[in-house]
């Protein structure tokens, strides 16, 4: 999103047959975290990431979790609102968040990429967008995604720009808005 809170938008991305590849299963929250716990939590992750990189393409990008000890008392806002499957459609330049069993989102790489908060792309004093969203190329890829915690997705793009961290709540924000989008 720009300064003025515009959504913006690359051209518009072909739909994509919609597969479960992965889910997260609910977390009870407690107050401590055993072993067993952090280790069954690690490979959710793991088969998580798995899937992803199953669901791209040749090349795949290399998709990995990066936070293994996490909590179900850590979680925040911003968790709960997760998606329970991810999908990366390489070809199509499409990222696909599937937000409940009946709610999917297809968003385009450079949609993504235009509205990265990151502090290169976003003043972090005025809030003001730094990046001119015509310098992103039309035909950006995904060179590498990981699971940032339990919060958010951390994406190295094909322009080598890697310093955003996309959170559940602004690709939520991102989806949300594109789906709002007049028809033209």
């Amino acid at each position: 999103m720009n300064s003025a809170g515009q959504l913006l938008t690359s051209s518009s991305a072909k739909p994509v047959t919609v597969t479960t590849i992965a889910s997260i299963p609910p977390r009870k929250p407690s107050l401590y975290c055993s072993t067993a716990v952090r280790q069954s939590r690690l490979k959710t992750l793991q088969n998580l990431s798995k899937n992803l990189l199953n669901s791209c393409s040749s090349p795949s990008p290399k998709v990995t979790p990066t936070t293994p000890n996490f909590c179900p008392n850590s979680r925040r806002l911003s968790q709960m609102n997760a998606p329970i499957n991810i999908r990366v459609h390489k070809e199509r330049r499409i990222l696909e968040l599937q937000w409940s069993e009946s709610e999917t989102a297809q968003l385009p790489f450079r949609t993504v990429r235009q509205n990265c908060r990151c502090a290169v792309c976003v003043d972090e004093l005025t809030g003001r967008q730094i990046l001119d969203p015509e310098t992103v190329p039309t035909d950006l890829g995904l060179l590498e995604i990981s699971l940032a915690g339990n919060y958010a997705l951390r994406i190295r793009w094909s322009d080598n720009h890697d310093s955003g961290l996309f959170t559940w709540r602004h690709l939520r924000a991102i989806s949300d808005a594109l789906s709002n989008r007049p028809k033209s």
